[in-house]
């Protein structure tokens, strides 16, 4: 007897439950992350991410890079490993766990900043879209943590969202702006072929504007057209 009632508690209890995670959409993409996050902290990296942090270790030893480390691509991918170097040797941790759980803690600023951009939308659909996105950031490129693919994806979700803004006539902070805008330009720089994405994204806002532009002074000279009298 005491059973039914318990179950319909249970189930009164759920719908609740479901409301205050709807309520709260940046919450559901946090704990994600974080859950994520926290499974990866004691996994290992690839191959090219380790010699990314093997680097970070020996420029702190004094090596300098292209002259005592032979090496083809650009400096700002080695040059950031270098905080997360010190920090493990002040710690006395895993550099592959401090990578974990800065990638964590740059995908929770973009779940953020997405947020904040998106509130216009519903917030269970919200919810729903943060939690996927924070899958995608953390989940899919599960064996290459801290690839220069994966940063900038991060960095990609914000300043995509901040475009959409823009060319939507909404009103977004100065600041938030800036800080999207500079991580953008971080993750962007790793790559030269990264640079697709703002360049697509801006060419194809413009191009935008330019149609609704023509738009508009073709309706405005069809109004200002003399009509002819019989």
């Amino acid at each position: 007897m005491s059973t039914a009632p318990s179950a319909a508690i249970e189930r009164a209890r759920l719908p609740r439950f479901v409301a205050i995670i709807a309520s709260r959409p940046l919450w559901l993409g946090l704990a994600v992350t974080a859950l994520l996050t926290i499974l990866r902290i004691p996994g290992t990296v690839d191959s090219d991410v380790a010699w990314q942090l093997w680097i970070a270790g020996r420029i702190h030893a004094g090596a300098n890079l292209y002259r005592d480390i032979i090496e083809t691509n650009p400096p700002l991918w080695f040059w950031m490993a270098l905080p997360l170097d010190r920090i493990a040797n002040l710690v006395h941790v895993r550099i592959e766990g401090v990578l974990a759980a800065a990638v964590g803690c740059m995908a929770a600023l973009a779940l953020a900043g997405t947020n904040r951009l998106i509130a216009h939308i519903p917030s269970h659909r919200r919810c729903l879209l943060l939690a996927y996105a924070a899958l995608a950031l953390m989940a899919m490129p599960w064996v290459h943590l801290g690839q220069r693919e994966q940063i900038v994806l991060i960095a990609t979700l914000p300043y995509a969202a901040l475009i959409a803004s823009r060319r939507e006539r909404r009103t977004v902070s100065p600041v938030l702006a800036v800080l999207i805008g500079l991580g953008a330009a971080l993750g962007f720089a790793l790559k030269h072929y990264f640079l697709i994405v703002p360049a697509s994204s801006s060419s194809g806002w413009s191009r935008a504007r330019g149609e609704i532009g023509a738009w508009c002074v073709q309706k405005r000279s069809q109004s200002c057209r003399p009509v002819s009298h019989m």
